[in-house]
């Protein structure tokens, strides 16, 4: 089971968007019954000998997100940079996220239960000290000429100097951070913790964010009890979702329904725009006023 702060169930679940425009009743019912479940505790129970150190991540699908478990006990000196902002979700024990926010060493703990986006370009290194905690990363897809940097400095507590850095194309952090690491053991500058002239780039292709200050993590979406669409995507092929629910007996709940759409202006488009309603529905309102179209084809449209 998830961790006793974490009082809902999370599962992942995914399914085809409209394409042809805004659904009918029945056409609603169809395109919500093909959505795909994943319980996750089945699914870590059954990929647990794929957590090892020393990164520990699983990929659970990779398309324009990336949704990744990653568990504990797991301790770093390396520090992780790049383009994109990452979202963390921690399901079971704490973990600690050393940061260099604003050219400062911060210390961030997300307990378990609490949510966490960390914005690009900030030097990151995620600890998880809990034996057997498990946290959900999600990242967007990278670019074919995009870099992630990987960093690590004279000290790991003040870090005021870079010791060694590197930088690669990353597809899968699982295996793709496997070989940076082992580069770094090997070199000369993990024997003597002393940086080279080579170690450290003078123009490095990713530039470190030096001014933001990142709020700090909280639980209120964990603690809610409801279900909620978390991660909505806008495309035309796949949308992806995380939800909670309270419990998992009465079957899996699908936690973006369709909403069908009146008949009198099924046939008219519209731009519209997707919100949440205090009981964890989304539905959609043109800006004409009048509420056209299912919540898929919104969040296609934009």
């Amino acid at each position: 089971p998830l961790g006793p702060n974490c009082n809902t169930v999370p599962m992942l679940a995914s399914r085809p968007l409209c394409r042809a425009g805004c659904l009918g009743r029945r056409a609603a019912r169809r395109h919500c019954s093909s959505l795909a479940v994943t319980h996750l505790d089945t699914w870590l129970r059954d990929n647990a000998a794929s957590f090892a150190p020393p990164v520990m991540n699983k990929l659970l699908h990779r398309d324009q997100l990336s949704v990744m478990f990653v568990g504990g006990p797991n301790r770093r000196e390396d520090f992780h940079l790049e383009e994109g902002s990452e979202f963390f979700f921690q399901l079971r024990g704490d973990m600690e996220l050393p940061t260099l926010q604003a050219g400062r060493r911060e210390l961030v703990r997300i307990r378990e239960g609490e949510v966490y986006l960390l914005p690009s370009r900030i030097p990151h290194s995620p600890q998880r000290p809990d034996a057997g905690s498990i946290g959900l990363v999600v990242e967007r897809r990278r670019s074919e000429r995009e870099l992630d940097g990987l960093r690590f400095y004279t000290d790991f507590e003040a870090c005021d100097a870079v010791l060694w850095e590197q930088y690669f194309h990353c597809s899968d952090l699982g295996k793709d951070l496997a070989p940076v690491l082992a580069a770094f053991r090997e070199s000369e500058e993990a024997a003597t913790r002393r940086p080279s002239a080579t170690s450290v780039l003078a123009s490095p292709p990713l530039k470190q964010d030096v001014a933001t200050v990142v709020p700090p993590p909280f639980r209120r979406l964990a603690a809610s009890g409801m279900r909620c669409g978390l991660l909505r995507r806008r495309e035309s092929a796949r949308r992806v979702a995380v939800g909670w629910t309270s419990g998992w007996k009465s079957g899996p709940r699908c936690s973006t329904r369709a909403r069908p759409c009146p008949s009198s202006a099924r046939a008219t488009p519209t731009r519209s725009s997707a919100s949440l309603s205090p009981e964890g529905r989304w539905s959609t309102t043109p800006r004409g006023g009048t509420r056209r179209g299912c919540c898929s084809c919104a969040a296609r449209r934009g």
